[in-house]
This record gives structure tokens, C-alpha cells and sequence, in this order.
């Protein structure tokens, strides 16, 4: 039986009617690996992550998570075989508090009927749940206010304590560093290092290459739905594909430099 964690992607391709966002992408993640994703914008990143957690199903291709096959399986079925993620695009409730948000988040994938055991003594369980997820982004001091008046940063936050409070193994997380400082996207670092990563698999997207250097044992690279490298931070950077992807050919890059 395969670890906890474990995902095998083969020959994943999706098109939407002539655009092919996804092309034959190979791609494993061992138990408790930590794997950046790069690539420019509309490289196929976020759609391999709609994918896995079954936002579409794809065109072609398998997916497996420990052991098991689940490709094409919708959305609620992923999130109850332990996948969690955070969106590049916030998705909270903006008017629902802080701790309401994070405690929608522990039932999104449980049957209906455990929801019903709502005793006393389960109502304190999950209340130091919701709280010690929120501590650990730290936001317990913040759980009566409305998500809307966190600043990005603290929203950012409480995308990750969402994820996290439904216990995944394998966790998804687009760009929660987005849009932050220096010294904010350090603490979401040291965060992720010392709450988000231990005991499970991480597939990170993130533009914030150091972040990604910090976090991930190696590093992935989509261009145009395909995947043009994958190794340790240090040989993938030097590729020349990769950075052909990023910054063009030498003649592109002769032509954007700044004239003495």
C-alpha cells in the first residue's frame, strides 16, 4: 500500500474546446516531499492544481493518490480522501468570522451525518480545533472579527487555516505568498515550514523563488501546459529553457535592456 501523501500523475493533459492548458505532464510527489511549481503566468500551474483536486476532470491522463486512482473524481469526493488547498484567488466568506470560516472548513468534505453528533463535549473538541488552527497562523486573536477586515496578509492566513483544518495529507497551496512584503511572505514561510509541511506532502506555486528555495526539496517548471524541468532548485534556475521561459531568448532580452 502506498504512503500517505503519495501522488503519481501520468500523461495529464486537459483542453478546454482549441486551448490545450495542460499537455502530458509526468509528475511524482513522494510522502512527505515538499515539490515548488513555476512557470509564467498561464504556464498550466494552477490548472494541474483544478485537476488534482477536481475542479474539472481532465482530458487525458491518470491521477493517484496513495495507491488509488481518482481521476475525474468531483471536487467533494478529493477533499474526503485527505487533499486540502488554498486558491490564488481568495476563497472565504467575507462576512462569516474568522473562527466561522475556519470551523465551515473542518465539515466542507465529512458526511452529513457526522455533523449531527453535536454534544457538549464535541462542541469544546471542536472549538480547540478551530482555535489551535488559528493559533498557528496567528489569528486566535482575530477569531471574532469578520474575515473581510483582515488585511491580504491575514487573509492569506486564514486561506492556509482553512486548509489545514480538515487535516489533509497532501496540500495544495497557489501563491500564499501572493501580493505580500518581504517581511510578511517570511512569516507565511515560517509558517508553512513549521505548521503546514511536517507530517504531510506539499506541492507549493509560488513566483517568490527564495520562499520556494527555503520550502521545497526541488522544484517543477511549466511553459505552456507542458513541463520543461524538474530537479534541485540550483539546477533548474540555471536551465536554459527556464530561463528562456522567463526572460526570452537573448535576442528578447537584448531588446528589453535599458539603453546607457
Amino acid at each position: 500500500m502506498a504512503s500517505p501523501g503519495t501522488l503519481r500523475i501520468e500523461g495529464l493533459t486537459k483542453r478546454f474546446q482549441a486551448l490545450t492548458a495542460l499537455e502530458d505532464v509526468d509528475l511524482a510527489l513522494e510522502s512527505g516531499e515538499a515539490l515548488g511549481l513555476i512557470g509564467p503566468n498561464g504556464s498550466g500551474k494552477t490548472t494541474l492544481f483544478n485537476l488534482i483536486s477536481g475542479v474539472y476532470p481532465p482530458s487525458a491522463g491518470r491521477i493517484s493518490f496513495n495507491g488509488n486512482d481518482i481521476t475525474g473524481d468531483p471536487a467533494h469526493r478529493i477533499s474526503r480522501r485527505s487533499i486540502g488547498r488554498t486558491f490564488q484567488n481568495l476563497r472565504l466568506f467575507p462576512r462569516m468570522t474568522v473562527y466561522e470560516n475556519v470551523r465551515a472548513a473542518r465539515h466542507a468534505g465529512a458526511p452529513a451525518l457526522s455533523q449531527l453528533w453535536v454534544g457538549r463535549a464535541a462542541r469544546r473538541v471542536e472549538r480547540d480545533a478551530v482555535m489551535d488552527r488559528l493559533a498557528e497562523v496567528g489569528l486566535a486573536d482575530r477569531a471574532e472579527d469578520l474575515a473581510a477586515e483582515l488585511p491580504l496578509a491575514g487573509q492569506r492566513r486564514l486561506e492556509l487555516a482553512r486548509a489545514l483544518a480538515a487535516k489533509p495529507t497532501l496540500l495544495l497551496l497557489d501563491e500564499p505568498a501572493g501580493g505580500m512584503t518581504p517581511a510578511e511572505t517570511d512569516h507565511m514561510a515560517e509558517i508553512i515550514a513549521t505548521h503546514a509541511m511536517p507530517g504531510r506532502s506539499v506541492i507549493v506555486v509560488e513566483h517568490k523563488l527564495d520562499m520556494l528555495s527555503r520550502l521545497c526539496n526541488r522544484l517543477c517548471v511549466l511553459n505552456f501546459g507542458r513541463k520543461i524541468a524538474e530537479g534541485t532548485a540550483d539546477a533548474v534556475l540555471r536551465n536554459p529553457d527556464v530561463l528562456e521561459a522567463y526572460l526570452g531568448t537573448e535576442d528578447e532580452q537584448d531588446r528589453h535592456a535599458p539603453v546607457d
